[in-house]
């Protein structure tokens, strides 16, 4: 998420041994953030790493 000068303002950082550990909690999250964060910021997902 980022401010209007492009600043993160939060950054979540997800690790594990297998995708399929944290794949349903972390696109929870995200999609959680982008419903509190709506148009006021945007979020942006930098590297889906074994996600995708």
């Amino acid at each position: 998420i980022r401010a209007s000068n492009n600043e993160p303002l939060l950054r979540v950082n997800f690790e594990s041994n297998d995708a399929a550990d944290v794949a349903g909690r972390t696109y929870a999250l995200i999609s959680r953030i982008r419903e509190i964060c709506g148009v006021r910021a945007t979020v942006t997902v930098q590297d889906w790493g074994n996600l995708k």
